[in-house]
C-alpha cells in the first residue's frame, strides 16, 4: 500500500501583525501605491460568532476590517451592516482587470439600495479598493467602532450566489478560491459544488445575480447587438425571396 509523506519546512522568522481580534484574513500584496504608508494590506475578519445562530445581529457579530502595512490602525469595511460578514478572500481575474474582495454574508437588500437587513449566507463581492482609497477617510475620522462612519468610501457589495433560494432553503456555509483556474468551491450542506471560472467572470462584470447599472446597461447594448442581427438576417432572407 502507499505511505503518507511529508518534506521539512523550514521557517526563518515569524512576524506578528499589530491586530486585535482578527480571525481569518488574506493579505492583498498588489493594493500598495505611491508614499510611504502604501504597502499590502491585510483584509481579516473581526470577532469570532459565539453561536451558531442565523441572522445573528449585534454583539460578536463577525465584520471585515482592512489594515495596510505602514499604518497604525485598521478601517472597517462592513460597518454599515450589523450581520454577518467573514471569510475575506481576493479574487483576480483577467490579467489586466480588475480584482474583487469575495466574501460571506447574510445580508439582504432592503429595497432601494439604502439599507441592510439580515438574511441567508451567500457569497458577495465587491472590487478591490487600492490603500489610498482604504485610508482616505479613515484618516480624518477617529471613529474605531466599525459603525457606517468609519468607512471608507467604496464601491457596494454584490451579491454573486441565491443559495437558499436554489438549494431548498439552506445556506452557503463556506467557499474557497482556486487561484489557479479562478473557479469557487462552495461548500452547501455536506456537498461541494464548483462555480466555473467563466461563470463567475460573467457574474463579476454584470454586478452580480440582481445586476446593477452596469448589467443594465450590457443587456442594452447585448438587445441593440440582437436587434441589428435581426434586421440584418431579415434583410437577407428577404432578398433570398426576391431571387
Amino acid at each position: 500500500g502507499g505511505r503518507l509523506g511529508g518534506l521539512p519546512l523550514a521557517v526563518s522568522s515569524v512576524e506578528p501583525i499589530p491586530l486585535h481580534q482578527a480571525i481569518d484574513g488574506v493579505m492583498d500584496r498588489g493594493t500598495g501605491g505611491a508614499g510611504a504608508k502604501a504597502g499590502p494590506c491585510l483584509y481579516f475578519t473581526r470577532f469570532k460568532q459565539s453561536s451558531s445562530t442565523f441572522r445573528y445581529v449585534g454583539g460578536t457579530a463577525e465584520h471585515l476590517w482592512a489594515w495596510c502595512e505602514g499604518r497604525d490602525r485598521a478601517v472597517p469595511l462592513t460597518g454599515d451592516y450589523r450581520g454577518t460578514s467573514r471569510s475575506p478572500r481576493i479574487y483576480r481575474g483577467a490579467r489586466d482587470g480588475p480584482s474583487f474582495l469575495m466574501f460571506l454574508s447574510d445580508r439582504h437588500d432592503a429595497g432601494g439600495g439604502s439599507e441592510w437587513i439580515p438574511g441567508s449566507l451567500n457569497l458577495w463581492a465587491l472590487p478591490l479598493p487600492s490603500s489610498e482609497a482604504l485610508y482616505a477617510s479613515a484618516d480624518s475620522s477617529p471613529d474605531l467602532s466599525g459603525e457606517a462612519d468609519g468607512m471608507p468610501e467604496m464601491d457596494r457589495p454584490f451579491q454573486l450566489t441565491s443559495v437558499s433560494c436554489d438549494h431548498n432553503g439552506m445556506s452557503l456555509m463556506e467557499y474557497d478560491v482556486d487561484e489557479a483556474t479562478g473557479d469557487v468551491v462552495l461548500r452547501i450542506g455536506a456537498d461541494l459544488h464548483l462555480m466555473e471560472s467563466p461563470g463567475v467572470a460573467k457574474l463579476l462584470r454584470s454586478g452580480g445575480v440582481n445586476g446593477n447599472v452596469g448589467d443594465r446597461q450590457l443587456k442594452k447594448e447585448d438587445t441593440k447587438g440582437d436587434a441589428k442581427k435581426k434586421k440584418k438576417s431579415n434583410h437577407n432572407n428577404a432578398t433570398q425571396a426576391d431571387r
